[in-house]
């Protein structure tokens, strides 16, 4: 709106910068008016902070400067970043009662076998009944739950430590782990449902935006956040140059039902 207004982009820094009350971001805004003041184009002064700045705002940001849209172009963007957040608002909602229900059912087993089970064995003990196989089975079972109850919540976290460890540093496990969350039953779906949302939005708005459709895909490689996708974008670009069309590159694709899955 500032810059629709004719204001100048510095003036419009310091317009938001004295409208702020968080230290964290006006600290932000304080970093990028000093790069455009000493010569740096916007998308370079956003590049500049680190994570702060998604890829994709700061490809259309520099995409603006140099067609001379930026007003066009921020508004495309901020109209595809409303999207995304009304997108994964509605996934959270769709995704809180399965949730629920799962995290009560392991809350009663637990207690089951923590609590309940023990008391059972006391009554069968007290009556002399001799207890069935799969009945003792289960008993041993909840003492050995209540036993190393400790050992196994931390041997949990430990595992949840080294699997986020691995899916950041190692490739192999990013792709095992990426292609199972897309198989969970009920959240798989989900999930996937989000990816496809996610990559058509986004193509969308860089295609829309006038970038072309190769610079799109590339651009689209490296912000899919599954490297499933990523590695599709990659696959597809290459055959779009060397002549294939884009639904002919889907199909070609060996995990394109990734992209073409309804």
């Amino acid at each position: 709106m500032l810059l629709q207004a004719g204001i100048p982009i510095l003036q419009c820094f310091n317009t938001l910068n004295y409208g702020q009350k968080k230290p964290a971001i006006r600290h932000l805004l304080t970093g990028i008016k000093k790069e455009l003041e000493s010569g740096t184009s916007l998308a370079d002064s956003l590049r500049r902070q680190g994570n702060s700045f998604d890829p994709i705002l700061c490809n259309l940001i520099a995409l603006g400067e140099h067609s001379g849209s930026l007003n066009k172009v921020l508004e495309k963007a901020v109209r595809h970043r409303r999207k995304l957040e009304e997108l994964q608002r509605n996934i959270r909602r769709a995704l809180i009662y399965p949730c629920t229900i799962l995290m009560i059912s392991f809350v009663v087993v637990l207690i089951l076998f923590i609590w309940v089970m023990p008391q059972f064995e006391k009554l069968f003990i007290d009556f002399g009944a001799e207890l069935p196989h799969y009945t003792r089975l289960l008993i041993q079972f909840s003492h050995t739950i209540k036993d190393h109850i400790l050992l196994i919540i931390s041997t949990s976290i430990t595992f949840l430590i080294i699997i986020r460890y691995g899916y950041h540093n190692n490739l192999t496990v990013q792709r095992h782990l990426d292609t199972a969350r897309l198989h969970i039953p009920i959240f798989g779906k989900a999930y996937h449902c989000s990816l496809l949302a996610r990559f058509n939005r986004t193509l969308a708005t860089l295609f829309g935006a006038g970038l072309p459709l190769v610079d799109c895909l590339n651009k689209l490689s490296t912000v899919m956040p599954n490297l499933l996708f990523q590695e599709a974008c990659i696959v597809i670009t290459k055959d779009i140059r060397a002549g294939a069309s884009l639904s002919t590159s889907f199909k070609n694709f060996v995990t394109s039902h990734l992209l073409c899955k309804t």
